[in-house]
C-alpha cells in the first residue's frame, strides 16, 4: 500500500494504521514509520492515544528513544498502556534511571500499573543494583496483588539474586514452591522454574552453600528433577569445595569434576578417577558423570565401558546424569547399539538425554532413526529445547529428506525458536544440505537476529556443494561489506570450491585473504590450500605451502600425499607417508586411499597390495568400497584384469559403481570384450543413466572393428534418452577462462588457432607422430578420424596457449574428461617441438608434458569414472 493510498483512506481504518505501525517496529523500519507519521499529522487526521500509543511504541522499537519520549509528553491524554510502554521502552533502551524515574511519575499521577510495568522497572531496579527502590517497588507490586504474578515474580528473584540478596531471593522463591507443584500450567511452572534457577545461580556465583541448601529444601520433587536445577547444585557444590574447603577437603571426586569442567584436562580426570576407586573412595553420579564425559572427548570407549560397568555395581548407571552422559560417550565412539540399551534402561529420561540419542543417531549416519527417535520423544513429557531441534535439523539434512525439513520448520516457528541463533544457524545448515538454496537465502535476507558467521558459511558451502562456485564468492563478499569476519570453515569451504574448478586467480586472492585473518596455521585452512595448489597444476606451490605449516597434522600431511597422487608421484607419496609416521601421527581411511591412489597412478602394484594388507593388520582401519576400488584400479592398469575381477567378486560387500568402473576401463585398454561385457551390465544395474558404461563398451567394439555392435549401443543410448558429456578444455589467458569444445567451436581468433593446429601437426609428424585412429571409435575413414583428432579441445587449447602465453611460461590446461591415447601422445610431442612445458588436468589426475615425456609414465590408461557421465571423449 503506497502513501498516497495510504492518505485517501485514513479516515476510514484506525486499526488498519496501528497495525501498519506494528509491522514498522517489529521489522524496525523506521524511515518508513516516519513517513507514515508525516501523513497522519498532515492529513489532520484525529489523534488518539491507541493511535499515539502505536507511534511512540513504534519509534522506541526502532531505537529512536528521544523522539518516542518527546511524543509522550505532548500526549493530552495518556492511560496505562501509554505508561507501560515508555518504561518498558526505557529498560529495553537501557535508560534504567529514567524508566524507574517514569514509574515513580506513572504512580505519582493515579495511574495503577500492570505485571508488565512492575515487571520492567523491576528489571531497571537490578541492573542498576537499587535493591531499596527494588523493596519498594515490591511492596507497590504486593500491594496490589502482583508480587506472585510470574512474570514479577521472576524478575524480583532476579534483582535481589543479582544485588546479592540472596535471603529475600529465597523468600520469593519459596512462594512458588506451591504453585509449581500442582498448577496445571506448563507456563506457570516454566518461570517458577526460572525463579529456581536464578536463585541456585545467585548461590554458585558467591559460593554460598547454605543459601543453596535452603534454596534446595524448598525444592518440590518436581523441580529438582529438572536438569538445569541439578546442573546447577552439582556446581554450587562443587565451586564451593574448591573456593572455601580447597586446602582442607581430600575427595578425589571434587578433583575429578574440577579437571573435567575447569581445565579439560581428560586424561588426568581418568587417572584420578582409577587411583580414586584403587584407594577405596567411593564416587557419586557427578563424579562418575565427569570422568565418563573425559572418556567421550578422548574417545575412549573401552576405558567408558569399564566406568559404566562400575556405576551399574554402585547403583548409578540409570542415574540421568550418568546414563545421559554413557548414551552421549557410546555414540560419539561409534557404539550405537550399547547407546541404545543404556538409554532404554534409563526410568527417567529428560531432554539431554534424548539429545544424546538423537544427534548421535545423526552424526554416525542414522538419520532414519534420529528423526523416528525425536517422534517417539514428542509423544513423552519432555521440553524441547533448541538443542534437540538442531538435532532433528541435522538429521533432516543428512537424510535429505525436504518434507520433513519443512515440517520441522514450520515447527520451530510455533515454538517459537525461529530468531534462536543455533537453530537458526541448523535451519540454514538443513536446507543447504537437501539443495534447497532459494530456502537457505532467503533466511539470510530476512533474519532480523543480525546474521552471523555460521549461517553465512553455511550457505557458502552449500553453493560451493552446489557447483555454483559464483554464488559462493557472492555471498563471501557481501559478509566482507557488512564486516562480519570469517573463520575457517568459510575459507576451507571456498578455497576447496577454487581447487575442485581449478580458479587459481581466486584461490590465490583468498589465500592472501588466510594471512588478513591469522588463519594460515589453521590445520584445515592450511591443508586444503596444499590441496588448492596442487589442483591448479602448481606443485611447487603447494609443496612450499606444506612447509610453511609450523606443526602440520594429519590433515595436512593427507593433503600433499593426494597432491602428488594426483601428479602420478608415486614415490613421492610413499615417502610422505613413511615422514607421517615418524611424526607419530597416525593414519586415517583417507591416507590410504590417497597411498593407493598413488600406487595405482605410478604402476607400483606390490607396494600397493602391500598397504592394502597393512590397513587392517596393523593400522586397525577397516577397509571401506573407496579402498577396494582403488585395488581394482591398481590392477586393472596393470592388466591383472583376472585377479581384479576375483577381488570384486570377494569384496565384503556389493560392489560399487566405481569398481566396476575401474575395470571396464582396465577392458577397454587390455581389449578383454568379454569381461568389458560384465562390467558394463553390472555398472548398468548400478547407475542405469550412466554414459560411461555405454561409451567404454562402444569403445571395446570400435577397437575390434565391431561396428554393428557400436551402432547398437548407441542406438540403446538414443532410445534410453542416456546423453554422452562433452569433452571440453579449457585454459586461462589474460585473467580470463577461455573454453573449447570438440570440432564445433567458435572464437575470435579461430583463424589463428587454425593456423597455429596445421603448424603443430606438420611439426609433429617430422618429429615422429604417428596417428593412433583407435582413439576414435567412430566407422569413418582415415583422413576423416584424422581431422577429428586434429580437432580434439585440448589441443585447440593447447594451441590457443601457445599464441597468447610469453614465450617460457608454462601451459596449463583443463579437461573435464579423459584425456584420449592419441592427444597424449601428439601432446608429448608438441612439448618436445615448442619447448614448453605444458600441465593438462583430465578428470583423473595431472599430466607434466615436458621434453616428449610425461610424468605419468603412461600408466593412465586405466582412468577411473566416479560420475554418472561419460568420462571420454570420441
Amino acid at each position: 500500500m503506497t502513501f498516497r493510498t495510504l492518505t485517501k483512506h485514513l479516515h476510514k481504518d484506525s486499526n488498519t494504521l496501528a497495525h501498519i505501525f506494528q509491522i514498522y517496529a517489529k521489522s524496525k523500519q523506521l524511515y518508513n514509520g516516519k513517513h507514515l507519521h508525516a501523513q497522519v499529522i498532515t492529513s489532520g487526521y484525529p489523534s488518539s492515544t491507541y493511535l499515539t500509543n502505536h507511534i511512540f511504541s513504534m519509534y522506541s522499537k526502532c531505537d529512536h528513544i528521544e523522539y518516542a519520549h518527546k511524543l509522550f509528553d505532548q500526549m493530552p491524554h495518556r492511560n496505562l498502556v501509554s505508561w507501560t510502554a515508555m518504561i518498558s521502552a526505557f529498560t529495553q533502551n537501557s535508560e534504567y534511571a529514567k524508566a524507574v524515574n517514569m514509574f515513580r511519575s506513572m504512580w505519582v499521577s493515579g495511574e495503577s500499573a500492570n505485571e508488565f510495568a512492575f515487571s520492567s522497572v523491576v528489571q531497571a531496579c537490578s541492573f542498576l543494583k537499587m535493591v531499596d527502590v527494588g523493596r519498594q517497588v515490591h511492596c507497590l507490586a504486593f500491594k496490589v496483588g502482583l508480587s506472585y504474578e510470574m512474570f514479577v515474580g521472576s524478575n524480583l528473584a532476579d534483582m535481589y539474586s543479582k544485588c546479592g540478596s540472596l535471603v529475600e531471593a529465597c523468600m520469593v522463591s519459596s512462594h512458588y514452591s506451591k504453585p509449581l507443584q500442582h498448577s496445571p500450567s506448563f507456563r506457570l511452572q516454566i518461570f517458577g522454574f526460572e525463579i529456581w534457577l536464578k536463585s541456585l545461580h545467585a548461590c554458585f556465583k558467591q559460593a554460598k552453600c547454605d543459601n543453596a541448601e535452603k534454596v534446595k529444601s524448598l525444592l518440590t520433587g518436581k523441580v529438582w528433577k529438572m536438569r538445569p536445577v541439578r546442573v546447577m547444585w552439582a556446581w554450587i557444590w562443587v565451586k564451593w569445595v574448591i573456593e572455601v574447603h580447597d586446602s582442607s577437603v581430600n575427595n578425589t571426586g571434587f578433583v575429578i569434576i574440577r579437571l573435567v569442567f575447569e581445565n579439560s584436562e581428560y586424561a588426568k580426570a581418568i587417572s584420578m578417577f582409577h587411583s580414586m576407586r584403587v584407594s577405596g573412595e567411593s564416587a557419586n553420579e557427578f563424579a562418575f558423570s565427569s570422568v565418563v564425559q573425559a572418556c567421550s572427548f578422548l574417545k575412549m570407549v573401552d576405558v567408558g565401558r569399564q566406568v559404566h560397568c562400575l556405576a551399574f555395581k554402585v547403583g548409578l548407571s540409570c542415574e540421568m546424569f550418568v546414563g545421559s552422559n554413557l548414551a552421549d560417550m557410546y555414540s560419539k565412539c561409534g557404539s550405537l547399539v550399547e547407546a541404545c540399551m543404556v538409554f532404554e534402561e534409563m526410568p527417567v529420561k529428560d531432554e539431554v538425554s534424548w539429545n544424546s540419542m538423537i544427534d548421535g543417531y545423526a552424526k554416525n549416519g542414522c538419520y532414519e532413526e534420529a528423526l523416528m527417535a525425536f517422534r517417539k520423544m514428542l509423544n513423552e513429557d519432555v521440553s524441547i529445547d533448541q538443542h534437540l531441534l538442531c538435532s532433528a535439523l541435522c538429521a533432516c539434512g543428512g537424510g535429505n529428506v525436504y518434507n520433513v525439513g519443512r515440517c520441522l520448520h514450520m515447527f520451530v516457528v510455533k515454538l517459537g525458536f525461529e530468531l534462536n541463533v543455533s537453530v537458526g544457524n541448523a535451519l540454514m545448515d538443513m536446507y543447504c544440505k537437501i539443495g534447497d538454496m532459494d530456502s537457505g537465502s532467503s533466511l539470510l535476507e530476512t533474519d532480523s537476529r543480525g546474521t552471523n558467521i555460521v549461517s553465512y558459511t553455511s550457505l557458502i558451502d552449500g553453493y560451493v556443494e552446489a557447483d555454483q562456485i559464483d554464488k559462493a564468492l557472492t555471498i563471501f563478499a557481501d559478509l566482507k561489506r557488512k564486516n562480519i569476519e570469517p573463520n575457517e570453515f568459510t575459507f576451507s569451504s571456498l578455497i576447496k570450491a577454487c581447487a575442485n574448478h581449478a580458479s587459481l586467480e581466486q584461490g590465490v586472492q583468498l589465500h592472501a585473504l588466510v594471512f588478513k585473518y591469522n588463519l594460515n596455521q589453521d590445520p584445515f585452512v592450511s591443508s586444503v590450500i596444499v590441496d588448492m595448489y596442487g589442483k591448479c597444476g602448481l606443485l611447487d606451490h603447494s609443496i612450499q605451502a606444506f612447509n610453511k605449516i609450523s606443526k602440520a597434522n594429519e590433515y595436512g600431511w593427507n593433503s600433499l600425499m593426494g597432491v602428488f597422487a594426483h601428479h602420478g608421484l608415486g614415490h613421492e607419496a610413499i615417502d610422505v607417508f613413511n615422514k607421517m609416521l615418524v611424526q607419530e601421527l597416525k593414519p586415517n581411511a583417507v591416507t590410504f586411499i590417497n597411498l593407493l591412489n598413488a600406487c595405482s597412478h605410478s604402476g607400483l602394484v606390490k607396494e600397493g597390495l602391500s598397504y592394502f594388507d597393512s590397513m587392517e593388520k596393523v593400522y586397525k582401519i577397516t577397509p571401506r568400497s573407496e579402498h577396494y576400488s582403488c585395488v581394482v584400479d591398481l590392477l586393472g592398469r596393470a592388466g591383472r584384469l583376472e585377479e581384479a575381477e576375483n577381488f570384486i567378486n570377494k569384496m565384503p560387500f556389493e560392489p560399487n559403481a566405481y569398481a566396476w568402473c575401474s575395470l571396464l576401463a582396465a577392458c577397454r585398454k587390455y581389449s578383454d570384450q568379454k569381461r568389458g561385457e560384465l562390467a558394463a551390465e553390472s555398472l548398468k544395474k548400478l547407475e542405469p543413466e550412466n554414459s560411461g558404461a555405454r561409451v567404454l563398451l562402444s569403445n571395446i567394439y570400435a577397437k575390434e572393428q565391431q561396428w554393428e555392435d557400436v551402432r547398437s549401443v548407441r542406438k540403446t543410448m538414443k532410445d534410453e534418452n542416456v546423453k554422452k558429456l562433452p569433452g571440453y578444455s579449457w585454459v586461462d589467458v589474460d585473467n580470463k577462462v577461455h573454453v573449447f569444445g570438440v570440432e564445433d567451436w567458435c572464437h575470435p581468433h579461430k583463424k589463428e588457432i587454425d593456423l597455429k593446429l596445421d603448424s603443430l601437426l606438420r611439426k609433429i609428424v617430422e618429429a615422429g607422430y604417428v596417428p593412433d585412429t583407435e582413439s576414435v571409435p567412430l566407422d569413418l575413414e582415415y583422413d576423416m578420424k584424422i581431422k577429428v583428432l586434429h580437432r580434439h579441445s585440448e589441443r585447440i587449447a593447447i594451441a590457443y596457449a601457445l599464441i597468447r602465453l610469453p614465450i617460457g611460461k608454462p601451459i596449463i590446461v583443463k579437461k573435464n574428461i579423459r584425456v584420449c591415447v592419441d592427444c597424449h601422445s601428439a601432446i608429448k610431442l608438441i612439448s618436445k617441438v615448442e619447448g614448453r612445458k605444458i600441465i593438462l588436468r583430465d578428470n583423473s589426475r595431472f599430466h607434466h608434458f615436458a621434453d616428449g615425456s610425461c610424468s605419468c609414465k603412461d600408466f593412465w590408461m586405466s582412468s577411473k569414472i566416479i560420475s554418472k557421465d561419460s568420462k571420454y571423449e570420441s
